[in-house]
């Protein structure tokens, strides 16, 4: 792999995990219940394109929604 590739992804990578603590540190002041809690992705996922297959975009966002759970 090119050095300027895999520095790339690294970048992404850090970005994706900062952002993932980001999110988890908001929905740390939002009670387990609460129905607006679970992110509404369906939509999101409608108007994707890209090469990401959208059920396993689907499939992550459900990981990282168990991952932020009290």
């Amino acid at each position: 792999m090119h050095p300027a590739l895999r520095n790339q992804l690294t970048h992404l990578d850090g970005a994706l995990v900062n952002l993932l603590q980001e999110r988890a540190r908001l929905l740390a002041s939002v009670e387990a219940d609460d129905p607006e809690r679970h992110p509404r992705v369906d939509d999101l996922l409608r108007r994707t394109s890209g090469d990401f297959d959208p059920q396993v975009l689907a499939e992550i966002l459900d990981a990282v929604e168990r991952g932020t759970r009290p």
